[in-house]
């Protein structure tokens, strides 16, 4: 009964997902945030956190992302490309086999006035392995600020 109990508790955990969401405002337009997000070829040149993508920003595209987790560690994972359009693009991975720790990752832009635009970063976790691991996901918010302060350094005017 016990067994049963706990497995019980897992399952439901693994169903309640856990979101990140930053953003930041940039003084820059919408299209060239868009080319430097979907400019994978540069990112090693300014991304802190996403250190490499292999792939097109197309529905259905699967990308070979590389991230840095910290100075020494790097995880590689094969997310596929959910939506993409001139506005942003989100993708979902998993690290393991699906539904162990799975992600949908998206950047979104958002017009505020001529000259700002916030940057939208958010990712929604989800599996069983995700609140045992919930130190870690609280650690990859930090990733996505370092991220965006680096976007907006990059592009703004």
């Amino acid at each position: 009964m016990e067994i049963l109990f706990v497995g019980l508790i897992i399952l439901t955990a693994s169903l309640i997902p856990t979101t990140i969401k930053t953003e930041i405002t940039i003084r820059t337009d919408r299209d060239k945030i868009m080319k430097n997000l979907k400019g994978f070829e540069l990112y090693d040149e300014w991304n802190p956190f996403i250190v490499h993508i292999n792939g097109k920003p197309e529905i259905g595209e699967t990308l070979h992302v590389t991230i840095k987790t910290d100075k020494k560690k790097t995880i590689l994972f094969n997310p596929t490309v959910l939506h993409s359009d001139k506005n942003g693009f989100c993708w979902r991975g998993s690290i393991g086999m699906r539904f162990i720790f799975d992600g949908t990752h998206c950047f979104k832009v958002k017009k505020i006035d001529s000259d700002n635009i916030v940057f939208l970063h958010s990712e929604t976790f989800q599996g069983i392995l995700v609140w045992p691991m919930i130190y870690a996901v609280k650690q990859t918010k930090q990733n996505f600020e370092k991220m965006n302060k680096a976007l907006k350094q990059r592009v703004e005017l």
